[in-house]
């Protein structure tokens, strides 16, 4: 069956997400704050985008703090547009703020992104890893970052789909210390 023009110009691409996204079962820009409670167990509320809509989590057998948040919504629900996992936490929040933070249920090894990166890892083998792996990287004040296309349209923004993932990657003292992914509107 043919489609006339102007139907098939108001047709928006097939969701895409790319790979970089991924990480603990779920995809950055894709998974909604229902998905995480029901794969990763109920995080502790936190005002995000806006209030209650982020989360923490620890991860078992580490120092390792996550925290998700969402601003946007598709038919499934608010989405998760970014994340970001803490080797040391202390660095980054303040203490009450850690306080009565919940056990995920996965484990470290889950939260290992590209099958290969985690907190704690050296800048030079994290740098090998992803040059290894054929990812455009460039070079941050504090680290370094890696950007795909990809597409999800957004219920609540319906003319400004998510277009484009980040995975960023922050070191102290040459350690990772913080792995961020984060997906945006706009077209790289």
């Amino acid at each position: 069956m043919a489609v006339s023009g102007s139907a098939a110009d108001s047709r928006q691409p097939k969701t895409s997400i790319p790979k970089i996204a991924g990480i603990a079962k779920v995809q950055i820009g894709y998974s909604t704050q229902a998905d995480l409670a029901a794969r990763w167990g109920e995080g502790k509320v936190v005002t995000g985008g806006h209030p209650n809509s982020g989360r923490l989590w620890r991860v078992k057998g580490t120092t390792w703090v996550l925290q998700t948040d969402g601003f946007d919504y598709t038919q499934r629900g608010l989405v998760v547009d970014s994340f970001a996992l803490y080797e040391d936490p202390k660095l980054f929040f303040q203490p009450e703020m850690l306080a009565d933070v919940p056990e995920t249920r996965l484990t470290k090894k889950d939260f290992v992104w590209f099958g290969e990166i985690l907190p704690g890892m050296s800048q030079d083998k994290v740098m090998q890893i992803l040059k290894r792996k054929s990812l455009p990287v460039a070079l941050t004040p504090n680290g370094c970052e890696t950007e795909a296309k990809g597409f999800c349209a957004l219920t609540s923004l319906p003319l400004y789909p998510f277009q484009s993932w980040r995975a960023g990657f922050i070191f102290t003292n040459g350690i990772l210390s913080r792995l961020t992914i984060d997906a945006d509107s706009k077209k790289l």
